[in-house]
């Protein structure tokens, strides 16, 4: 896990993260995040094997299993306590990407993940935090050039997400999540601040590393995923969009 830091412009390294109850399956193969403001898991709930053909390039290592370079995180920061769980790994990416440096996907450094073991994934604080962190990480971190081009498509899929939770049962969570970004309006700014501080990359640099097919990504994927977990387990356990 630690050769790709030979060179100098990786910040971070992914694990290959594998579910502790069926390590056959994938949990995550580094972070991926779109222009809409969501973040997924690479390969997640596909075959081990799948993850021979990934890119070597993430957007940001899972904090279940992620390599820093000391000298980066002096340079943007450490994670954003203030999120407490859920996106804080995404945050943290995104100041990497701001910075300049790149995140390499390592298949060979394995870790085993029991997922959910801190929070319920049918629970209230679950749902509450990734609303909520969410739209801090996608209001601090994205550029205002790119907030204003991809704000419709950000606008569809919170929508397109609040569908999915009055499916699964848990909009108001969610909802309660949005709504508590507005009083984190100064923080956010305060991010923001940090951003233009440690700033080399630009906007173009930052767009060529977000995912734009964000419905592919959010809601096509997620369905297929969906469907080959009620065939595996005979149950559906959600989709974060």
């Amino acid at each position: 896990g630690l050769r790709p830091f030979d060179d100098a412009d990786v910040g971070a390294v992914a694990s290959l993260v594998l579910l502790a109850d069926s390590p056959h399956l994938i949990d995550t193969a580094g972070d991926v995040y779109s222009v809409a403001g969501g973040a997924v898991k690479r390969n997640h709930l596909r075959p081990r094997d799948t993850a021979a053909g990934l890119d070597d390039m993430a957007f940001s290592p899972c904090g279940a299993s992620a390599f820093y370079r000391r000298e980066a995180l002096a340079a943007v920061g450490w994670l954003d306590e203030r999120l407490e769980s859920y996106y804080e790994d995404v945050d943290l990416g995104f100041r990497l990407a701001w910075t300049g440096y790149r995140c390499v996907f390592a298949r060979r450094s394995v870790c085993y993940h029991h997922l959910s073991s801190s929070y319920d994934p049918r629970g209230w604080r679950y749902h509450f935090n990734s609303a909520r962190n969410a739209e801090i990480v996608w209001w601090a971190n994205m550029p205002a050039r790119l907030r204003r081009r991809y704000f419709h498509a950000h606008l569809a899929f919170l929508a397109a997400q609040s569908v999915n939770k009055l499916r699964q049962g848990c909009l108001l969570p969610y909802l309660a999540g949005k709504w508590a970004v507005l009083r984190h309006v100064t923080h956010i700014r305060h991010k923001r601040q940090t951003v233009a501080k440690i700033t080399r990359a630009t906007d173009a640099n930052i767009e060529s590393r977000l995912v734009r097919d964000w419905w592919d990504l959010h809601v096509s994927s997620r369905h297929t995923a969906r469907k080959q977990r009620r065939g595996s387990n005979g149950r559906d356990e959600g989709a974060s969009a």
